[in-house]
């Protein structure tokens, strides 16, 4: 019961929904690592079964070794940005100002994050022969086709995970009404935004599978995207806060406990 309500926590986790690491999966497609911002791309590369010799393997675990001990400096920024976002969900409106400012000041200071990621994610990439490139684009693509045909199962494990988080809760009906509005306005937006994001990933992709790395055009794209990201995150900002609000402090308590032990588990 205790592990479902943690896993529950990354839905509703909201003093922490705009990390860094979010941010820069939204912008770059990869994802931090636990133990710092590190990179999962070798990974990805096992699971979509792309075989790598052992000189491949040296290589791309010293890239992304590098580009943790790189991006290890911006912890203290995201612990800062964290605690700013606590504050803004705890206070008694919303100010979409300061939101605005946390949100800005976030990608603001991960763009050398963002920055690092993909030219780690481009060197691994030039270690891959032509043969395993094509067939990584192959995988990629036949996973993406599995990963929607699996989307109803995951909405019916959502369904169930958040059913235990209001039961925890002890949820009156115009609370669960409130948080069900709230999501349909989560995934409404979310919806919206869909194509806008998967049109910058790809001219991100197209940087980052290059001959070679274009700094400045990957930074122009960051920029040219950086206010409409800026806008979206503000926006899903202010729906979560608006669940958050419903909450009385007893409940507010209770969620700062799942989410401390959803720390203490990611750190274990």
């Amino acid at each position: 019961m205790k592990k479902s309500i943690m896993t529950l926590a990354t839905v509703f986790c909201f003093s922490t929904c705009l990390t860094l690491s979010t941010v820069v999966s939204a912008d770059g497609n990869m994802r931090g690592h636990k133990k710092g911002q590190g990179m999962s791309f070798g990974k990805v590369l096992k699971a979509l079964d792309v075989e790598l010799s052992k000189e491949q393997k040296l290589e791309i675990r010293a890239i992304a070794q590098q580009t943790r001990e790189n991006n290890s400096v911006y912890g203290g920024e995201k612990q800062e940005i964290r605690l700013q976002m606590r504050d803004l969900m705890n206070m008694p409106v919303w100010d979409a100002q300061f939101a605005r400012e946390i949100i800005s000041s976030q990608m603001e200071n991960g763009q050398q994050l963002k920055l690092n990621q993909a030219q780690a994610k481009h060197a691994i990439y030039q270690v891959l022969s032509d043969e395993q490139k094509q067939a990584l684009a192959e995988n990629a693509e036949q996973k993406g086709k599995r990963k929607g045909e699996n989307k109803g199962k995951g909405k019916k494990r959502q369904a169930k995970m958040e059913a235990r988080l209001v039961k925890a809760l002890s949820l009156t009906d115009e609370q669960q009404a409130t948080w069900a509005q709230n999501k349909e306005s989560g995934k409404v937006l979310k919806e919206s935004f869909r194509s806008v994001m998967q049109d910058h990933r790809a001219q991100v992709k197209q940087v980052i599978q290059a001959d070679s790395f274009d700094t400045d055009a990957f930074l122009a794209l960051q920029d040219s995207f950086s206010e409409t990201l800026l806008e979206h995150r503000v926006q899903m900002a202010e729906i979560k806060y608006a669940s958050f609000a419903a909450l009385t402090p007893e409940q507010k308590q209770k969620m700062e406990k799942i989410r401390n032990k959803m720390k203490e588990k990611r750190r274990s």
